[in-house]
């Protein structure tokens, strides 16, 4: 039975992106693309399962045996981000009886003098609001240096913004609702300020907010390769970073998302390549055999 498909990358425009992504995921996409979500359910950008002829959220309600979830739909999202330019000030809300909560980690691929903008130093929700109708948003969130392997888990109602020149890998959950705090007063295409969305934002924020580069959970180490997991979190997600010299064989009762980082080489025979997303379906073994960094992803709900 076949365990492993390839997921099929979708590309975006960002006002903030430029062509490195065009170029190394191979996109037709000729604009400033910004962000490639590398696998997603998400209605708005639904990426297809390579020779099944369906998008991954049809996939998954097609075969609930490949999963063993109870969640209505496909649970994560994987995207890469190329930072050109500073991305707007933003939160995401926590659960609530609309909404999906939304918690991110962010992977730095590659930092260029390049910061994170993660946390502030308001101590209360009347401190951002008058912050914010002096425009001192910028001042008062906290800038930190990233540098490349730097890990980040942002729970939701954390402040953050990828600054210029970073090259991220994002997981986050499958919710798409962003409350912008601060644009650099930017404009759209057609000219107009981007809306900006500040009670919203101070009411989903937690008070007060400190945040520092964090290191793995736990690691592993063999002749063939180095794993490090980040975070194993039931009803959150579960991230490890996989860094390859050799041959492994992985057995999972959960299903997981594959992306190369760096390098290639093969996962049970068939050939892959950076940026490559694979998804493996629960109670299944891989080999993965090459020189290459992965990252891989599953959620759990026990």
């Amino acid at each position: 039975m076949k365990t492993l498909y390839r997921i099929e990358p979708i590309g975006h425009e960002r006002l903030w992106g430029g062509n490195l992504l065009a170029r190394e995921f191979h996109l037709s996409d000729t604009g400033s693309i910004g962000e490639v979500s590398c696998v997603s359910a998400h209605p708005a950008c639904d990426c297809q399962v390579a020779d099944e002829g369906c998008t991954l959220s049809e996939f998954y309600k097609a075969h609930p045996d490949f999963f063993h979830l109870s969640c209505q739909d496909f649970p994560l999202r994987v995207n890469v981000m190329d930072a050109q330019d500073d991305l707007s000030i933003q939160v995401h809300p926590g659960k609530s009886t609309h909404t999906q909560a939304q918690p991110e980690a962010w992977y730095v691929v590659d930092s260029v003098n390049a910061s994170l903008y993660l946390g502030h130093h308001w101590r209360t929700k009347a401190e951002l609001i008058q912050a914010a109708e002096k425009n001192l948003i910028q001042r008062d969130v906290i800038r930190l240096p990233s540098h490349t392997g730097d890990f980040y888990y942002l729970k939701p109602g954390t402040v953050h913004a990828v600054g210029k020149g970073n090259l991220i890998y994002e997981l986050t959950r499958q919710a798409d609702i962003t409350y912008r705090l601060y644009d650099y007063h930017r404009t759209d295409k057609q000219g107009k300020p981007r809306a900006l969305h500040i009670e919203q934002a101070a009411e989903c924020i937690y008070y007060p907010q400190i945040l520092s580069s964090q290191q793995p959970l736990s690691y592993i180490q063999s002749e063939a390769c180095s794993i490090f997991v980040y975070i194993d979190k039931p009803q959150v997600f579960t991230l490890m970073k996989i860094e390859l010299h050799g041959t492994i064989k992985l057995q999972h009762s959960d299903f997981y998302v594959y992306t190369v980082l760096q390098g290639s080489g093969t996962m049970n025979g068939k050939a892959v390549t950076k940026w490559e997303s694979i998804l493996q379906i629960c109670e299944s073994e891989v080999c993965i055999t090459g020189n290459m960094t992965l990252m891989a992803a599953t959620y759990r709900e026990e």
